[in-house]
């Protein structure tokens, strides 16, 4: 991982019983790698496309004009699968304009950002006050803790402005469209492109639904 990224990089939490066999199966140094290779975002997004509705063609001239000329096919016998290079993590510069506001998202819509989708409103579970359309929000995620089944949020939760990182994991910044809209999402943890900014559907109008 480059040096401006260390900072940023991600910790997983193990199982004390599983690091212990890990590393006395692998050593501790080279556990160490693989723990901090799990840590890190991927360089490429996997994509396949559905030959049913359209030919490899033209997914490929889609995720092209979206993503430039880092499309590439991913293994001879999967012609199907198509891989979009994004450059793999990169270092935030935008947090101070974020002004303390953080959105803070459930872990499993975390997990659908990191690999380039949406930020959509049923996986939001609080945001700061003062957090509107059009102004930038730190998207974070809310982790529940090695062995409990919650992540301790309830939805709805009105966070306080941080005052220099937000306190949870840190996704990137973002514009809400709407408070009813999904959030177009520009993941710095990720470098996933994101294609769509389209309303959730399972959302009322902006009058009837706040988060």
């Amino acid at each position: 991982m480059p040096a401006e990224q260390e900072d940023d990089a991600i910790a997983v939490a193990w199982h004390p019983c599983t690091a212990a066999l890990l590393t006395s199966l692998f050593g501790a140094a080279a556990f160490a790698r693989q723990a901090a290779a799990l840590a890190t975002p991927p360089r490429a997004v996997c994509v396949r496309a559905n030959t049913l509705r359209a030919t490899v063609g033209e997914v490929r001239a889609q995720l092209v004009a979206l993503a430039g000329e880092g499309v590439r096919e991913a293994h001879p016998g999967v012609p199907e699968a198509l891989l979009v290079d994004n450059g793999g993590a990169r270092q935030l510069d935008d947090l101070a304009s974020c002004d303390g506001r953080e959105v803070a998202v459930s872990r499993r819509c975390a997990e659908a950002v990191l690999r380039g989708a949406d930020v959509y409103v049923p996986g939001v579970l609080g945001c700061s006050t003062g957090t509107e359309a059009g102004v930038l929000v730190a998207v974070t995620a809310v982790v529940e803790p090695l062995g409990a089944s919650s992540a301790g949020m309830t939805r709805g939760t009105v966070l306080p402005r941080f005052a220099d990182r937000p306190p949870r994991l840190l996704l990137g910044c973002a514009s809400p469209l709407s408070s009813a809209g999904a959030w177009l999402t520009l993941v710095a943890a990720s470098g996933a492109p994101s294609s769509r900014a389209a309303p959730c559907s399972a959302c009322a109008t902006a009058s009837q639904s706040r988060c």
